[in-house]
């Protein structure tokens, strides 16, 4: 499928297979070629960081060259610091912007209300987008205003606050609704995690992982219950383990593991692993009726081997191997068993095998 490409690309060059396999390319340029790109620029400012050490490492990644300034702009994989060398291998230090001097209040070009109103909201800890919204500025204007009047910080630690005060009041809402949904669950005969909760209360799974409190708080309720409900699933597996091992003398067809497993409906790896006691005691049970099995199947047939003899010598007819198994249904196969040759010998006193 590359031969197409191949032929194109040589194309392109408007050169001939056999002109191309003739070029050589030098050691410096195979080098080139081959050697990471500024490698001697990948080391992290970081003094605590392992890749601030020399040699420079490949840890350190580049995230954009920048030629035409001759800078190239670095990550740390390591640290996570990102930073900017030159090419002369100087550390670029970021310019800090310039903050924007206080305009004068005289100047800005609101109403006396609207300003009034500017402050209270802020005072209040609004946020700046629902403020703009409400008097259709922009939020850059907003800030302008608080910077003049001079109550920048004090409206930020509002903000903060405000903020904090939500976040707790979600968290009361959202410990109500998981106390009205746990009620419901713990009903359910099922081991419960705290994505199912979170996904009862209408969330992705991962949604109470934001709340590492209230996650700590679900997994404190859950917990008793996932017990319980483990030690119901062993007492109730543990039960039909003991009646499928009593049932099992009884049972006139074959068994084997695999069909023990599935009338548990449990699979090998898990059972072995999650009831180590009772999968050793069903592999116990499965192979001691095998080995019942087996043995009455012998004896069956040693007495249809006797009763195929006798009728043979009532018939007058030769007694050998073959004649014996045929007449009695057994398997050819089977006259490797030692009991059945044992017996194959005693009617026909000739050697363990008659071909």
């Amino acid at each position: 499928m590359l031969l197409p490409l191949y032929l194109a690309y040589l194309e392109a060059l408007e050169c001939s297979w056999p002109e191309f396999a003739a070029l050589s390319v030098s050691p410096e340029a195979q080098a080139a070629l081959t050697t990471p790109p500024h490698l001697a620029l990948r080391q992290c400012p970081n003094g605590t960081c392992p890749n601030h050490q020399l040699p420079p490492t490949t840890q350190v990644h580049i995230l954009r060259d920048l030629p035409a300034q001759c800078r190239v702009r670095l990550r740390c994989t390591t640290c996570g610091r990102d930073f900017t060398r030159s090419y002369d291998g100087a550390l670029v230090r970021k310019v800090c912007r310039v903050v924007e001097p206080p305009s004068d209040p005289a100047r800005l070009l609101k109403s006396a209300q609207e300003r009034d109103q500017v402050v209270q909201w802020g005072k209040e800890g609004r946020p700046n987008r629902w403020i703009a919204g409400q008097l259709g500025w922009e939020p850059t204007t907003i800030r302008r205003y608080w910077r003049a009047l001079g109550i920048e910080a004090e409206v930020h630690r509002a903000q903060a606050a405000r903020r904090a005060r939500e976040q707790q009041h979600r968290r009361e809402a959202l410990r109500a609704r998981i106390d009205a949904l746990l009620p419901t669950l713990l009903q359910e005969e099922r081991t419960l995690a705290l994505c199912d909760v979170a996904r009862g209360l209408g969330y992705n799974g991962e949604y109470l992982q934001s709340f590492p409190e209230l996650a700590s708080y679900v997994r404190g309720l859950l917990e008793p219950h996932n017990v319980h409900e483990q030690e119901r699933r062993a007492a109730a597996v543990a039960a039909r383990v003991r009646d499928l091992c009593a049932a099992l003398p009884h049972s006139r067809e074959g068994v084997t593991l695999k069909g023990v497993l599935k009338q548990l409906g449990l699979n090998w790896k898990y059972f072995r692993d999650r009831y180590p006691d009772l999968s050793a005691q069903v592999q116990q049970a499965v192979q001691e009726h095998q080995r019942q099995a087996r043995a009455a199947r012998l004896e069956h047939e040693l007495a249809r081997i006797d009763v195929a003899a006798g009728q043979l010598v009532m018939l007058g007819q030769g007694v050998s191997h073959k004649a014996l198994l045929a007449a009695a249904g057994v398997p050819r196969s089977r006259r490797d068993e030692p009991r059945i040759q044992q017996r194959l010998q005693q009617w026909v006193g000739g050697s363990a095998r008659d071909h």
